[in-house]
């Protein structure tokens, strides 16, 4: 019985599945991404790329020896990675050498959350190999929705909501820290929400000389310090500061912050109380300071909520 390529549930010859409402002929969603129903190390069937963003692509996947949903990320950074439609090869258009290098680091990271799996706060790592010129990440699949999935539902979120999320997600940093890693990463897009109720992190960052090469690349978005601008490329516990802060600043407000656009916008980030919103003083004070990139020696919000 053939399954749906989005949420790889099996059903009889309909047209659309009567799991996730997709057509069985439905086009692919980014026209480089892998075809799919290719089967990767003869072992895993690519179905819908989840998304596309600058590491490369998520898509969902099923895991034919284990039977059972996956998600495979593949290594194709942005401008750096190309690809005909329909093809499985990716072409470098970068420094061959250095896409090599960065090719083994992504492996390289893959292996150390492999060795991660007791570290309940990440999406556990099963395995990772070379492909089509470039290499790939396996990780469980969760049952769950991105912070942005739900932003893009309602937003802002609600003040209590918002609040809430930031307890579950400040517990994970803490984890992490405590297991001596820094996440370096945090988006919306890299914070999952559980059907259980429990908060996961996707993709952290990774450090090393070839990334220091492409660092305003990979790494760049709005929820990362002016500071992931300068060579060498470094991150530390005031950079997953940063970003939570940030990321409680856009679910509370809507607006999406400055990050390193900070010194291209040249203005001053407005506050939540700007926007009209009414929340806590001292947390809106804790808020701003933590994006403002000052009080380095402080914890910010993984302080201010530690005793939730």
């Amino acid at each position: 019985m053939p399954k749906c390529m989005k949420c790889m549930e099996e059903y009889k010859q309909e047209n659309f599945c009567p799991y996730c409402g997709r057509r069985r002929d439905a086009d692919t969603v980014y026209i480089d991404q892998i075809p799919e129903e290719t089967i990767l190390n003869r072992r895993f069937i690519i179905g819908e790329a989840i998304r596309k963003d600058r590491i490369g692509f998520l898509y969902i996947a099923w895991d034919a020896l284990l039977e059972q949903k996956v998600w495979i990320r593949e290594w194709f950074p942005v401008k750096m990675a190309g690809r005909k439609q329909g093809q499985l090869q990716v072409e470098s258009e970068i420094n061959r050498t250095l896409w090599d290098q960065l090719e083994e680091e992504f492996l390289v990271n893959a292996e150390k959350l492999h060795k991660q799996q007791e570290i309940l706060q990440l999406i556990p790592v099963y395995t990772f190999f070379r492909e089509n010129n470039t290499a790939y990440c396996v990780m469980e699949h969760i049952n769950g929705v991105t912070l942005r999935e739900i932003l893009r539902k309602k937003n802002p979120l609600e003040f209590q909501a918002a609040e809430d999320i930031m307890k579950k997600m400040v517990s994970a940093v803490s984890a992490l820290h405590q297991s001596g890693i820094i996440h370096g990463n945090l988006t919306p897009d890299n914070v999952m929400l559980c059907h259980d109720g429990n908060l996961k992190l996707l993709d952290p960052s990774w450090t090393s000389a070839a990334m220091n090469e492409v660092r305003n690349a990979v790494f760049w978005s709005r929820y990362v310090p002016v500071s992931y601008k300068k060579a060498p490329f470094q991150k530390s516990a005031d950079t997953d500061k940063f970003s939570m802060a940030s990321i409680f600043y856009r679910m509370i407000t809507g607006e999406e912050p400055y990050g390193v656009l900070k010194e291209t916008i040249k203005q001053k980030l407005p506050s939540v109380s700007d926007y009209g919103i009414v929340i806590p003083k001292q947390i809106e004070k804790q808020i701003m300071k933590d994006i403002g990139e000052d009080a380095k020696t402080e914890k910010g919000l993984l302080s201010f909520f530690h005793k939730f």
